[in-house]
């Protein structure tokens, strides 16, 4: 469905360098226009993004998650974005995702900090689907874990599959060790 003059605000993810899945920089502050049909989809044109901030996750995954579109990203950044201009609505009742975006115009409101992040999630209802979503998709660290693990059974079990059963937890990238050799002695 065609949505004309209305503005929609959403989240977009983006990676580490703040670039999307095809290379594209973006800036907080800056508004990106693109020409043409807008339609949705992996060959579709405009610029993607979701009403919801957990549903960005599908699309950059920091867990892999089995039948994602995409293989997990080492680090994900998340952008508050303005749609404008021709947006076109879409979803997928299958998985429960809705309020899925492409626009002609987006303008990029905010990054959030990994803080940012964690806070927004943490505002989600106990034992809501979109909190399932969350734990599901975004890889916490091991202090991260237990602030969640008070939001019911629903999340608790999530967070016991996604987070615990595959033996993945974020970390801040490790420091580079230097390998020294040992002499060995006759």
């Amino acid at each position: 469905m065609a949505i004309e003059g209305k503005e929609i605000s959403g989240y977009k993810a983006l990676d580490g360098k703040n670039c999307n899945q095809y290379g594209q920089l973006f800036e907080e502050g800056c508004s990106y226009h693109r020409e043409g049909t807008i339609t949705f989809g992996v060959h579709g044109n405009g610029y993607h993004f979701c009403r919801y901030f957990e549903d960005t996750f599908r699309y950059f995954p920091t867990i892999p998650i089995k039948g994602a579109f995409f293989p997990p990203y080492e680090e994900v950044h998340l952008a508050k974005v303005i749609g404008s201009g021709t947006i076109v609505e879409s979803f997928d009742d299958w998985y429960g995702y809705y309020h899925l975006y492409s626009a002609e115009n987006l303008f990029i409101e905010h990054i959030l900090t990994r803080e940012e992040i964690i806070a927004l999630a943490l505002k989600l209802e106990r034992n809501s689907d979109r909190l399932e979503r969350f734990v599901s998709s975004f890889l916490l660290t091991e202090e991260e874990i237990p602030l969640f693990m008070r939001k019911g059974a629903t999340i608790t079990e999530a967070i016991r599959h996604y987070q615990r059963e595959l033996n993945l937890n974020y970390q801040e990238k490790p420091k580079q060790k230097k390998l020294g050799r040992k002499s060995i002695e006759n």
